[in-house]
């Protein structure tokens, strides 16, 4: 699971939902600005995030090991 974290600097913030319910942090990983909504795609391998500041989105591949997301692309709406 992962959270945006918009102030008072762009960050996204990951955490785990453990087997018993309990949620442990995990990392957090700088982004662009003006981060303003995320989703996960139907896989479930990647997290797109949306940069509103910049009229770009973010893609980041889901890993299982730290740092637990890989940007490894962005796009411009523009």
């Amino acid at each position: 699971h992962a959270t945006l974290n918009t102030l008072p600097i762009n960050k996204l913030s990951i955490f785990f939902i453990k087997p018993d319910g309990k949620i442990e942090f995990a990392n957090i990983i700088d982004t662009k600005s003006d981060p303003n909504g995320m989703t996960i795609n139907s896989s479930g391998k990647y997290l797109l995030v949306a940069n509103s500041g910049e009229g770009s989105f973010s893609v980041y591949e889901i890993q299982s090991k730290p740092p637990y997301l890989d940007k490894i692309s962005e796009y411009s709406s523009g």
